[in-house]
């Protein structure tokens, strides 16, 4: 409802235009073509409404539903449910999260693939389901359809999957349901290629000639690393982004439940940390490639950083669930048992 009540009633600057545009005609929008936000967009489209408002609800309900996935999240954690409520609430309404989720934008969407990615992450931690391994990577082929950026994440995803289980990554069995899967979420790149071929209104690149389809799939995965001292001052905003964003409570509740739960839960707590670097200072510096520093680039990295900002929150909630057992403990009280 929150989001609804703010929404943009229609057509939008920055990239909206162009995503509603791609959403309403199938059309190919900017690289990377985004084909997993464009098809499921239109087909959101298809049942709310043919409009540039109906794409703008679309962002408002994946935002919805990344904050319920968020809150989930914290549960598989044992989080209980009033600290639970309180991670996923600061998500919520938090300044970027909020923009982005009353837009057409592709960073809410996003968000709900990055909740669902982590509660098949620690789903797999804990129960050792080889059902949960496939889905989380069926779930990160088809994110990254959505946006490429997420491939920062795969060496924290790699590692942690291996070391929840080495036994299992010993079968061949296992790495096979594991590509195959994967390479089944990446599977709406074909759209690319063939709305092509059809020649839709919209087409910011001819992937219909093959070679061009190299350019969008080289543009989603950048080979090369540069720093320079400018990456440096990038580096150095990413802690006051999260107080920004957060709020200085949250980011400290976030600081303290990290230490927490590398204290309780050694290899997931490690795993975090993978996740929280590679999706702060990996992203910038793929991004910024050592270029100079531009008010651009900054406010763009603040945007990226939303799946390290989600999983703050939940770090946050940690907190606050240990705080109340601590108070169980101490002052034995009942009252607190939600």
């Amino acid at each position: 409802a929150l989001y609804l009540v703010t929404l943009a009633p229609g057509l939008y600057t920055e990239d909206a235009g162009d995503f509603q545009t791609a959403a309403l005609t199938l059309g190919i929008p900017h690289p990377s073509g985004y084909p997993g936000y464009v098809m499921l967009a239109n087909l959101w489209s298809r049942v709310a409404g043919h409009s540039a408002f109906a794409v703008n609800v679309f962002s408002a309900l994946a935002g919805a539903v990344a904050v319920v996935l968020l809150f989930q999240v914290a549960r598989e954690l044992k989080v209980r449910i009033l600290p639970a409520l309180a991670g996923a609430l600061a998500l919520a309404v938090s300044l970027t999260w909020w923009r982005q989720s009353i837009v057409a934008e592709v960073y809410s969407l996003n968000g709900v693939a990055v909740m669902g990615m982590l509660w098949l992450a620690i789903r797999w931690y804990n129960t050792k389901r080889l059902v949960f391994l496939y889905s989380l990577a069926f779930v990160y082929g088809l994110a990254l359809t959505n946006h490429y950026m997420l491939q920062a994440l795969a060496p924290a995803v790699a590692v942690f999957s291996i070391a929840c289980a080495p036994s299992e990554f010993k079968r061949f069995r296992t790495w096979g349901g594991i590509i195959a899967y994967f390479i089944l979420g990446l599977l709406p790149y074909l759209f690319l290629p063939l709305r092509s071929r059809m020649h839709p209104k919209l087409n910011w690149l001819d992937t219909e000639n093959f070679s061009h389809l190299g350019y969008v799939l080289k543009y989603n995965a950048p080979t090369s690393l540069k720093t320079s001292l400018d990456t440096l001052h990038y580096l150095a905003t990413v802690a006051g982004g999260f107080v920004a964003e957060l709020g200085a409570l949250v980011f400290l509740a976030g600081l303290v439940g990290l230490g927490w739960l590398l204290w309780n839960e050694r290899r997931l707590g490690w795993f975090v940390v993978a996740y929280v670097l590679l999706g702060t200072i990996g992203v910038a510096c793929v991004i910024t490639q050592g270029a100079p520093v531009t008010a651009f680039v900054a406010w763009f990295l603040n945007i990226l950083y939303v799946p390290v900002y989600a999983l703050w929150c939940v770090l946050a909630a940690y907190t606050l669930h240990n705080i109340r057992e601590w108070l169980r403990v101490v002052f034995g009280s009942t009252w607190l048992g939600t």
